[in-house]
């Protein structure tokens, strides 16, 4: 840091003092400023001490930005781990991640689609905690579901096998596979521990009642099947408790508003999810990452 102090006349009989603030990364500029000083005043100002403040300055801000670049670096991660939702002739899917604002880390919210000759597996979960750390745990997740699914075409061993992967390695998560038949008919919904679908039909969207299994890592086993018809008309909603959980709300509360949100949402499933997110974040702003899939048969 630059220890030169700089005196501008301000043409009224007094001056400011300015002292340059430098920190190591180059984004950092800077100056401490004193304003109002008589000429009298000028001896007794303390420089050791705004010297001490300049450094504290440039110390919090650089912890700030390299706080934020690792946060970037989990974010980029984070979003090429995601899939590209494919294009189905006969099932329309849209999906969102919506990342929470400045100064917070990067969640473990996931989504994945896998498109089998006998169903059509849609999948939506979030590995407890943040950061960088979580990003990767996310990483390891996602693919031995997919791979469980791709394999075995069954969304009761794909959860068996990521419990035992998050048992193994002390991880814990939260997942939800809908199995859509191949007649598009019929939507099987399994439940580790996550926040339930939501239904919308012609006649008004509803919290679809399922058996909820305990959440992946638990390594006890067990998530029962409920299966919800999918009529013309009708979409289901996944997500993660980051779309529907703040901390002056109740979780029915926050699942409430999303079923509102869906219920008035356009029929289209891009501008649908784009409804969703915008009406869930404009009043209650996120307090955590989120992810949201929107399914329906065409």
């Amino acid at each position: 840091m630059a220890d030169e102090l700089l005196e501008l006349d301000a043409g009224d009989g007094t001056a400011t003092l300015l002292l340059p603030i430098d920190g190591e990364q180059a984004a950092i500029a800077g100056f401490v400023s004193v304003s109002g000083v008589r000429a009298w005043e000028r001896d007794a100002v303390d420089l050791d001490g705004l010297r001490q403040l300049a450094v504290r300055i440039r110390l919090v801000v650089e912890a700030a930005l390299e706080y934020e670049r690792r946060r970037a670096a989990a974010l980029e991660l984070h979003r090429a781990l995601l899939p590209v939702v494919p294009e189905l002739a006969d099932l329309a899917i849209a999906a969102r991640y919506v990342p929470v604002g400045f100064g917070a880390d990067v969640g473990g919210d996931f989504y994945d689609v896998v498109d089998t000759d006998e169903a059509t597996f849609v999948v939506v979960g979030d590995v407890a905690g943040s950061g960088l750390r979580i990003a990767a745990d996310m990483g390891r997740l996602v693919p031995v579901l997919r791979a469980e699914l791709t394999r075995h075409r069954d969304a009761g061993r794909a959860l068996d096998a990521a419990d035992q992967l998050c048992f193994a390695d002390r991880l814990f998560a939260t997942a939800a596979i809908v199995t859509v038949d191949r007649d598009r008919s019929v939507a099987e919904v399994r439940s580790a521990g996550h926040p339930p679908p939501i239904l919308r039909r012609p006649d008004g969207a509803t919290a679809a009642v399922i058996d909820v299994g305990p959440p992946l890592g638990a390594g006890v086993g067990g998530w029962s099947a409920t299966n919800e018809l999918l009529g013309p008309g009708s979409a289901l909603a996944l997500y993660t408790d980051g779309l529907i959980a703040r901390s002056d709300l109740a979780a029915d509360d926050g699942i409430e508003l999303l079923r509102c949100a869906l219920d008035e949402a356009p029929d289209d499933l891009e501008a649908a999810c784009d409804h969703v997110v915008d009406e869930l974040t404009s009043r209650h702003p996120l307090a955590d990452d989120a992810a949201l899939v929107v399914i329906a048969p065409r």
